[in-house]
């Protein structure tokens, strides 16, 4: 072997043991880094663990994850509490599904997305509906989600119910249009009613008086006097209506049980509603307490919501009134099988009907006697299936002093 040769073998051989530490120091080193990965790593899951937890603990706020097409994938406590549904029943399903149909018509759920990835966030308020078929106001904000690389993989929504809120903003505004529609009704009924009851005592004396001459030649003339009796009649019962504004608002409150109330009513207009082929239907929840109310006033506002149901069904169907205990209230609905509600129409504005001859303020009568008993009405409809309008009433209504 040549001398240099062996030269280079010395060299490698008086460097092997430094090389193999040099290898073993590597190896510990990447090891730690190892080591320390995996430190990293469980403290993440560890802390990914403590903010999941965290988030489907929450009671207050529904919480809940959603793919870029708007599927549910997580799902918290609070969520379920505000809905109504469990994460088995809705992890999976499009969130569109708390929406009222006619805004999923609109395409509001599709257009909070496409904000939400476009701006980074959407925040809006409004109805929605629990799975029970309840409606709830509520505030959301729809957070985008991004990888590191700005690539979309998702949605966060936050919501809190805020319906206490909405109804009571709501009574705040029935209570000031009430009463300022009340100070005018009263004026106009009173200036207006004595002398249409003038007029109508005149024209029913001169109707009888050629309906007794059985003269052929009056025929025309006693027609379009019956024809202005019945404008007159009209007239009145918006007079009525108007009287009814204007009355004092205060209670004159005692304990009422409503199935037995209900059911007076039922038993004095059943006649006349099967005349219309109408069949009436009373489901009361069993455990109903007695609660103070106004009775007659109750009485007259339900009254108002099955006339309405009724007059909405020209060729028949069913009516129903059902009432039930639900967080702390008595709530009741009045349900036809009618033409429902055109879509967007100004239910509870004054004078506003979608009946040939109705005066538009049944419903401003309602709301009035709902609202002196500290509660709340709403209404859900479809056109060609019908409508139903909730009442809700409070258990613990106290006279006032």
């Amino acid at each position: 072997m040549a001398e240099g040769a062996k030269i280079d073998l010395r060299e490698k051989a008086d460097r092997g043991p430094e090389r193999a530490e040099q290898i073993e120091r590597a190896g510990l080193e990447l090891h730690a880094q190892i080591e320390e990965r995996k430190e990293a790593e469980n403290k993440l899951r560890e802390s990914e663990e403590r903010f999941r937890l965290l988030v489907e603990g929450v009671n207050d706020y529904a919480i809940f994850m959603l793919d870029p097409n708007g599927l549910v994938a997580s799902w918290n406590q609070g969520a379920a509490r505000l809905t109504g549904y469990a994460a088995e029943e809705i992890i999976g399903d499009h969130f569109a599904k708390f929406y009222l149909p006619e805004d999923v018509r609109k395409g509001l759920p599709d257009r909070g997305l496409r904000t939400a990835e476009r701006e980074g966030r959407y925040e809006a308020e409004g109805w929605r509906l629990r799975k029970d078929g309840s409606k709830f106001w509520t505030n959301a904000v729809i957070n985008a989600l991004r990888d590191s690389a700005g690539r979309l993989y998702g949605f966060v929504k936050i919501a809190r119910d805020m319906t206490e809120r909405k109804r009571l903003e709501q009574k705040v505004r029935e209570n000031e249009q009430l009463a300022a529609i009340g100070g005018a009704a009263a004026v106009f009924a009173h200036e207006l009613g004595n002398p249409l009851n003038g007029i109508s005592v005149s024209l029913q004396m001169l109707y009888r008086q050629l309906v007794a001459k059985n003269d052929s030649r009056d025929a025309q003339s006693i027609e379009v006097l019956s024809s202005v009796i019945k404008e007159i009649r009209r007239v009145g019962l918006l007079l009525d209506d108007f009287r009814s504004l204007a009355k004092p608002r205060r209670l004159d409150l005692e304990p009422t049980n409503l199935a037995d109330l209900v059911a007076e009513l039922l038993a004095v207009e059943s006649g006349h509603y099967a005349e219309r082929g109408v069949t009436a239907e009373q489901i009361f929840a069993p455990d109903l307490p007695t609660v103070m109310l106004d009775a007659r006033r109750v009485k007259q506002a339900l009254l108002n919501l099955c006339k309405n149901a009724v007059e909405a069904m020209p060729e028949g169907g069913k009516l129903t009134i059902e009432a039930r205990l639900r967080d702390g209230r008595i709530e009741i609905d009045v349900a036809d099988t009618g033409a429902g509600i055109p879509e967007d129409f100004p239910v509870f504005e004054f004078f506003q009907t979608t009946k040939e001859y109705g005066t538009g303020l049944g419903l401003a009568i309602v709301r009035q006697v709902v609202s002196a008993h500290n509660g709340g009405i709403t209404y859900r409809s479809e056109p060609g299936k019908g409508t139903t309008f909730t009442v809700w009433l409070p258990l613990d209504l106290k006279p006032k002093p």
